[in-house]
């Protein structure tokens, strides 16, 4: 075997300090900073739109970023948008030539508006896609006086696909977390009880609303075991578990509750049935607009349709059982739920939970 040479060691170095990264994107650009020798560099996700969002930089000053997201990202000759997506495919690292002359370069608004501001000459991007879509794209930058060689387009398109791998785990990471810290936030903090159980009656999770609602309806007595008993009994939810069972009861203080029950999706990785139980106040909208506060419609310019969208999601239906209760297709949850987010200027569903919800 023969003997690694310093480029292969620096390659090999690449690989190991992306396996310990905490800040995966950052660590990117560090590491592509050391072995190709380069001071400025950006890192941005791509949604499925093409447009570029959540950017990462090194060396690249903040303000210069802001102008790139709010108006050059439209004149970027690289950009998604202005480029056919079989382009990336076929042409992972593409340097400016690529795509047009040095001399139509030189005459573009992106060169001698924004580029040239930032002492910047030659571009270098790397696209990574996963499943056929672009999910993120790396900029590397270099000032006239530098290059960039053939060697380091070679190792470039060495890197990108374990890039891309790297960059598909992440995000599906990401993702899991952000459902999982989701399904949390929403559960403990909705408006309505939830109780989750299983076949044995056993109580899975509750959150504070139903233990409140339970000791009202109880007489200040917590005991969810026999609550859950007797209203399996009442609904008869065991025997249709494919059907949602509801009823209504009153406390002692003859305050009325709606009270729901069905059969989870999901059993928490038990071969074991578990069911879902939700409980509503009196004047608790089951469409959640209710308890919103009515003018969040005004103030972030909702229709009507997309408030509706909004409860919903405030109470963590997904897109699929919100469509379902309005009886719209997902993809037009989904289009509603573009535009709550653009409006709301939240960039996911956590953050619009919590900016709606008043902890931010």
């Amino acid at each position: 075997m023969g003997r690694i040479n310093k480029k292969q060691k620096r390659i090999i170095s690449f690989f190991e300090s992306m396996a310990h990264a905490d800040n995966l994107r950052q660590q990117v650009l560090f590491s592509l900073a050391e072995l190709f020798n380069l001071e400025q560099s950006t890192f941005f996700l791509i949604d499925s739109q093409g447009y570029l969002f959540d950017p990462i930089a090194l060396n690249v000053e903040s303000r210069a970023i802001d102008s790139y997201v709010t108006h050059f990202q439209n004149k970027d000759i690289f950009h998604p948008r202005n480029l056919p997506r079989k382009k990336y495919l076929q042409n992972p690292v593409m340097y400016i030539t690529d795509v047009m002359s040095l001399k139509d370069f030189e005459r573009t608004e992106y060169y001698n508006d924004f580029l040239k501001a930032q002492g910047v000459y030659h571009e270098t991007i790397v696209s990574l896609t996963g499943k056929g879509r672009l999910l993120g794209g790396i900029g590397l930058y270099k000032p006239k006086n530098e290059k960039f060689d053939q060697d380091t387009r070679s190792h470039l398109e060495l890197l990108t696909r374990f890039l891309a791998g790297q960059l598909s785990l992440h995000l599906a990471l990401q993702r899991a977390l952000e459902g999982q810290h989701l399904y949390h936030f929403c559960m403990k903090e909705n408006p309505a009880g939830i109780i989750l159980f299983d076949e044995d009656f056993s109580v899975l999770f509750s959150n504070m609303a139903a233990r409140e609602m339970v000791a009202a309806l109880l007489h200040k007595r917590l005991d969810l075991d026999k609550f859950i008993k007797d209203i399996v009994s009442l609904t008869g939810v065991f025997s249709s578990p494919s059907r949602i069972c509801s009823l209504n009861l009153y406390s002692p203080s003859l305050k009325k509750f709606a009270i729901r029950v069905k059969q989870a999706e999901n059993s928490l990785g038990s071969d074991r049935k578990t069911f879902l139980m939700e409980l509503m106040p009196e004047g608790f909208s089951s469409h959640g607009d209710a308890w919103l506060d009515m003018n969040i419609k005004e103030k972030y310019d909702l229709t009507d349709r997309e408030l509706q969208v909004l409860g919903m999601i405030m109470q963590g239906l997904t897109n699929i059982e919100t469509a379902e209760s309005l009886f719209i297709s997902p993809n037009t949850v989904k289009s509603h739920l573009r535009s709550i987010l653009k409006k709301t200027g939240a960039c996911n569903r956590i953050k619009l939970y919590q900016k709606v919800s008043g902890a931010i």
